[in-house]
């Protein structure tokens, strides 16, 4: 399952640079893959789209406070998987010196990790809520553009926190 995510990520990724309407240019090696990074990115992430999941879940199917627990401890479980998963896959591929901050490349990571995290809501909703085919892709959809937003803004914060993607200083003279 893990080489199905890292080769289904890797594969979006060529496809993203073959549409690229400039030449891919020679690129530096991958960097070393920083799990403790991995690991706070996606306890950061994870907890504030497994609180925002859970709210959505309960105005879609209700339920009770018992479930929003249950349910905000399973998708926290299986969302952090999915999203290191997709990290590691992003961070293997990528060379040391890539610009975190550019918008090209949080936007392709963001689509890359919006199919798979869709894909995880819907069947969070059509399992787990019992809800009908239309009602957990509505629920999947909604789940969706709001995560995106958080996605994005969650990985720009952490590039400028490793400090790319800002302007150097200028000198003194």
């Amino acid at each position: 399952m893990k080489s199905l995510i890292v080769g289904s990520m890797l594969g979006c990724l060529v496809a993203t640079q073959l549409w690229a309407s400039e030449p891919v240019a020679p690129v530096a090696p991958p960097a070393e893959v920083d799990w403790s990074l991995i690991a706070t990115k996606a306890v950061t992430f994870e907890v504030m789209s497994s609180a925002l999941e859970t709210g959505i879940f309960m105005a879609f199917y209700g339920g009770s406070t018992a479930l929003a627990g249950s349910l905000f401890l399973v998708s926290l479980t299986t969302a952090g998987v999915a999203y290191a998963a997709h990290e590691y896959a992003w961070e293997s591929a990528l060379p040391a010196d890539a610009d975190r901050a550019d918008p090209d490349l949080i936007a392709s990571k963001s689509v890359t990790y919006r199919v798979l995290s869709t894909a995880r809501s819907f069947m969070l909703g059509r399992f787990l809520g019992g809800g009908e085919v239309a009602t957990s892709a509505a629920y999947a959809l909604v789940v969706a553009v709001t995560d995106t937003a958080l996605y994005a803004a969650t990985e720009l914060a952490f590039a400028r926190w490793r400090g790319e993607g800002q302007a150097s200083p200028a000198p003194v003279p």
